[in-house]
């Protein structure tokens, strides 16, 4: 199944906001066992979360711009699937995003250099992404 970065996004606030009223009309909590989502999908979802909560137009984290503010996002969100999304490969990551897999492995190497130097532009914007890419993987990895 192929979902666009947008479609993801609501499929992921709908099923939130569906969780939230079950629970507030039948006061009981649910959790309903998936089986392992197609990495394409996991990838797309937190491309979307990125992407919104950074005011990144979809186009743009796939496309060849190396403009400071899309590539950080692209790497956020390479950051993001490497922390949340078990077993996936740099070449798995990268096939997904058209980018090599040396370039998913030195984009993981930046963000966890900026995150260890304290580097307060990056860490904003994790702070801004992170909570939703934890929501809707149900916890923090």
């Amino acid at each position: 199944m192929h979902l666009s970065i947008r479609q993801a996004y609501r499929l992921h606030h709908i099923l939130r906001d569906a969780e939230a009223q079950i629970l507030q009309e039948t006061g009981q909590s649910f959790f309903v066992q998936l089986r392992q989502p197609d990495i394409s999908v996991t990838v797309t979802c937190i491309s979307a979360i990125v992407c919104n909560r950074l005011d990144i137009p979809e186009k743009q984290l796939l496309s060849l711009s190396r403009h400071n503010e899309v590539k950080e996002a692209r790497h956020i969100v390479m950051y993001l699937c490497k922390k949340y999304i078990k077993n996936l490969t740099p070449a798995a990551l990268g096939q997904q995003l058209k980018r090599e897999r040396t370039t998913v492995m030195h984009a993981w190497k930046v963000i966890a250099n900026r995150i260890a130097c304290k580097d307060q532009q990056i860490l904003q914007k994790l702070q801004r992404t992170e909570p939703d890419v934890a929501l809707f993987f149900g916890s923090q990895s």
